[in-house]
């Protein structure tokens, strides 16, 4: 059976690569076949894609023994694998769950392509043992597994797909892995077409958005502290007001949330916040997106990766503060297309906040170079992309009609 076989989790699973991956192969299966090989919690239908819910990300062995099942049985000409950082169970555990697909498809003479969705770098390890798990576990041995782990992928796929040139740099930099072997294909962006939106929360006044997984890893305290000082020094702008939206990640518990409205209590600024925990529909999130004036994305991990939040906002022409951190490195700069300020510092997100807020000509001009940068990268640019790769690697998929 000449297909590709995708081996990626889908929606409603709660995680970035879910929603990435049905939205790629959403565009994808329109033009060839394609074998969907997802978690069992998928209830998505793909039209031109044929889908097993075959694994489960709780379980090891058993989701080894189904999908090699699968595999052997299907026999496709090529297997994409979305591998994001904690794909099955955790860290360790997802590395080898890749390094068994990686082996099996050599043993089974099958092609294989990697998204790698992100990097654990030095810098990425001591972000996550130090500040955001504050282990004692020592750095060094974990990078050196992580860089292992990188130069068995580089020497066994056939093709590895990285996000950006940053990613790229750094993969090359812990692996040596030949430039032959990598493509760079950015994050797909959401390309809506305009309409106007009655603004629901905030009918008066600026609205400040922050959209994406409430979690500890995205620093939303240091935009309530600083949303709360910008409050207390600027008094014309009584009338601003602070939506945090989006869901918990499937990993986590209540502890951070219960923390952010605990502190917007103790500024007591409750008139002006409001902590939407929910997950939100395309048409929600759009409506949010279109209503609001500034976007903030103070994350505070140092992981090599893109932002599917940054992508999906692109395209509404909206100014982003974001911090100093490769995935906005990568695709912001400073004060023409974003405002960049440095991780956990208040006094600078306050500031850009009173900059920004303030002046509606650079407002416009940020969001109106940020939205250039999605020339060519609308989800239906990059599932072509994929497409040509997949035929370059597979002269047996059928001939693609655009």
């Amino acid at each position: 059976m000449d297909r590709i076989a995708i081996i990626a989790p889908l929606p409603p699973l709660k995680t970035g690569i879910a929603i990435y991956s049905h939205k790629l192969y959403s565009r994808v299966a329109e033009h060839i076949p394609i074998l969907i090989l997802s978690d069992y919690r998928s209830k998505q239908v793909i039209p031109g894609a044929k889908i097993l819910r075959c694994w489960d990300k709780d379980t090891f062995i058993s989701s080894l023994i189904t999908i090699t099942r699968c595999l052997k049985l299907c026999k496709p000409r090529l297997i994409h694998l979305q591998l994001g950082f904690t794909l099955i169970k955790n860290y360790f555990i997802t590395m080898l769950f890749a390094i068994y697909l990686l082996l099996l498809s050599r043993i089974l003479k099958y092609k294989i392509v990697i998204t790698l969705h992100g990097i654990m770098a030095r810098e990425s390890i001591f972000f996550y043992l130090r500040i955001f798990n504050k282990s004692r576990l020592p750095i060094t041995p974990v990078y050196l597994l992580f860089k292992i782990y990188y130069i068995i992928i580089s020497k066994l796929a056939d093709l590895i797909i990285l996000h950006n040139h940053s990613m790229a740099r750094k993969f090359i930099e812990m692996t040596n892995c030949a430039l032959a072997k990598i493509r760079v294909i950015p994050h797909g962006v959401d390309v809506r077409k305009e309409r106007v939106m009655q603004k629901k929360f905030c009918k008066e006044g600026k609205i400040i958005l922050f959209t994406g997984f409430i979690r500890r890893s995205k620093g939303i305290h240091s935009l309530i502290l600083a949303f709360g000082r910008f409050l207390k020094k600027n008094h014309n702008f009584r009338n601003v007001k602070l939506l945090i939206a989006g869901p918990k990640h499937f990993g986590d518990d209540d502890e951070y949330l219960t923390f952010l409205k605990l502190l917007v209590k103790k500024l007591g600024i409750e008139r002006n916040v409001k902590i939407l925990c929910a997950f939100l529909s395309e048409e929600e999130l759009d409506e949010l997106i279109a209503n609001s004036d500034v976007i903030v994305l103070p994350y505070i991990d140092y992981f090599y990766e893109a932002s599917g939040v940054l992508a999906r906002i692109m395209s509404f022409g909206k100014p982003v503060i974001c911090t100093r951190i490769p995935k906005f490195e990568a695709e912001i700069e400073d004060g023409v297309s974003g405002i960049l300020i440095n991780p956990l510092n208040v006094s600078e997100l306050e500031k850009a906040l009173r900059l920004v807020i303030g002046d509606n000509v650079i407002r416009r001009q940020l969001g109106e170079n940020l939205k250039k940068k999605t020339i060519n990268r609308s989800w239906d640019d990059v599932a072509k992309r994929h497409i040509k790769l997949y035929v370059t690697l597979s002269k047996h998929i059928p001939r693609v009609h655009y």
